[in-house]
């Protein structure tokens, strides 16, 4: 049965319940009990509308478990039923052919004779209808007991009739339409005088905000002028800076050769029980720190100032990787990143002892990682041996791209800019355009990748062992090709010096006697 009978029945004895399966005592009017049986809902015992047959593998009844669909559906939402596995139910085509043909009476005619019976009244019966259900949508609209509505609903009057009954309600109220139509007149009129009124209102705002708008127009374009100078200012003083922190450089560089000049240990910190496989140094204010991160599972800082020492020792495998975090440093905190073979890439605040956060999306061991040289190191990039790269949005502290590589992964580095001309670049995309990363693999070959669309550029071939270290050059070093030349060191005790732009070794340097 279609979906549009849901409402053919406003009353009596046919419309309960869901309002969806048939009253089986209008169906009998016309029927035989042993005809009908087979169609019972089980939910509501009526005469299924749009029946399903429903399969359960508990139901051990040859006799078919039948529903209507709508009135089965009713009832999983209204009593929250879950059913349990291999439960379910199909449309049966058959059974709703036999519902559709059942032989029925006029279901008005049918609660009309209810009524009558009820009431104990006289009242004719003038629907003869005798069909099948599948034709009672058409009767339905035709038929003499329908009831109408008055003509003149529109306008507030709510009376309902037989059609042979609507006339003399027309007439008999004639004078009390006319009244309401006047009325709706008035309220209509009084509408749109009051719509008149507010669009005059409106007119006038739109005339204010015209002015207005006029008026910010020119703050803006005096606004503009002065940003304008504000930015170049500003610009000045970055590069004021800048040339501020390459004098500090040059002049921390000349104190550490100082320092090295007598090719003796200054200090032996003896604080690991295993291997030490890096370290780091950083300043922070007036204070000297060093990290190291061991074999023995821990990350130590050491405070050169009062020589006290700090340990975390939150990683369950071997530290590989220790270094300072610039980001955090740019808003004064003091925090330390390493990695390990634990999969995991800790933070720590060491001037807090707290750990901060935590990152476990490699698969296998993080042997090597390397802070972004922009964006004041918000990203990191971390190699692993389970063949990828990750690049890691240190803010947002989540993994942005994954670079895929085709053995483990032993160390990463990350280009300088590759001219002077672009130091000044507002770098907007990630890495901006510049920037290059590179990787040395097991099986000893390097890669570089473009940072952006996350591909391989260039794939170096020479290296025999696994390559464990590669740095890139630096526009300073301008003798040996500044950034288009790359370092890399490996377990066949060679170092090598490759170009970039050619993918070609330019040297290669031999002497150490072990890996």
């Amino acid at each position: 049965m279609s979906a549009s009978l849901d409402g053919i029945i406003q009353s009596g004895s046919i419309a309960e319940s869901f309002n969806s399966c048939f009253d089986k005592n209008w169906i009998l009017e016309m029927n035989s009990q042993d005809n009908i049986d087979i169609l019972i809902c089980q939910i509501c015992s009526k005469v299924a509308n749009d029946p399903v047959e429903i399969k359960c593998k508990e139901y051990k009844d040859n006799k078919p478990l039948v529903a209507g669909e709508r009135c089965l559906k009713q009832s999983i939402k209204d009593n929250n039923i879950i059913c349990h596995d291999g439960c379910n139910y199909i449309e049966s085509s058959v059974l709703s052919y036999i519902v559709n043909e059942l032989k029925i009476v006029c279901p008005l005619q049918y609660d009309a004779k209810l009524k009558r019976k009820e009431q104990n009244t006289d009242e004719k019966i003038v629907c003869n209808f005798k069909g099948i259900i599948r034709n009672l949508n058409h009767h339905l609209n035709e038929c003499p007991l329908k009831k109408c509505d008055c003509w003149f609903r529109s306008f507030g009057c709510r009376y309902s009739c037989q059609r042979k009954d609507l006339k003399m309600h027309l007439i008999e109220h004639l004078e009390a339409h006319f009244n309401l139509v006047a009325i709706k007149f008035n309220e209509m009129k009084d509408t749109i005088l009051k719509l008149k009124d507010e669009a005059d209102i409106l007119k006038k705002k739109n005339e204010e905000y015209k002015k207005n708008i006029e008026v910010l127009k020119k703050e803006i374009e005096n606004g503009n002028a002065i940003s304008k100078q504000k930015v170049e200012n500003i610009c000045n003083d970055i590069q004021e800076l800048k040339n501020n922190e390459e004098k500090k450089d040059n002049t921390a560089s000349t104190f550490a050769f100082d320092l090295l000049k007598s090719y003796e240990a200054i200090k032996t910190l003896n604080v690991h029980s295993g291997y030490v496989w890096s370290i780091d140094y950083s300043t922070f204010g007036d204070e000297q720190f060093i990290c190291s991160g061991s074999h023995d599972q821990t990350v130590s800082i050491y405070n050169i100032n009062n020589e006290k020492f700090k340990f975390f020792k939150s990683h369950e495998s071997v530290v590989s990787c220790v270094k300072f975090s610039q980001y955090y440093q740019n808003y004064e905190r003091h925090v330390v990143c390493s990695s390990s073979r634990d999969k995991t890439i800790r933070f720590w605040d060491f001037s807090s002892d707290k750990e901060i956060c935590v990152v476990k999306e490699h698969t296998k061991s993080v042997t090597n990682f390397s802070f972004s040289p922009f964006n004041n190191g918000q990203y990191l990039f971390s190699g692993s041996s389970d063949c990828t790269i990750r690049l890691w949005d240190i803010k947002m502290r989540k993994a942005k791209h994954i670079y895929r590589g085709y053995d483990s992964i032993l160390c990463v580095a990350i280009s300088p800019l590759q001219s002077n001309a672009n130091k000044n670049n507002n770098v907007g995309m990630i890495g901006g355009n510049g920037y290059a990363i590179c990787s040395g693999y097991q099986n000893g070959t390097i890669c570089t990748w473009d940072i952006e669309t996350v591909k391989q550029s260039t794939i170096f071939k020479g290296h025999i062992e696994s390559v464990f270290s590669i740095k890139y050059g630096s526009n300073e070093l301008e003798n040996i090709g500044c950034a288009n030349t790359l370092l890399s060191g490996s377990e066949d005790k060679s170092i090598r010096l490759w170009d970039i732009r050619s993918g070609q070794e330019i040297q290669k340097f031999n002497g150490h006697t072990n890996k």
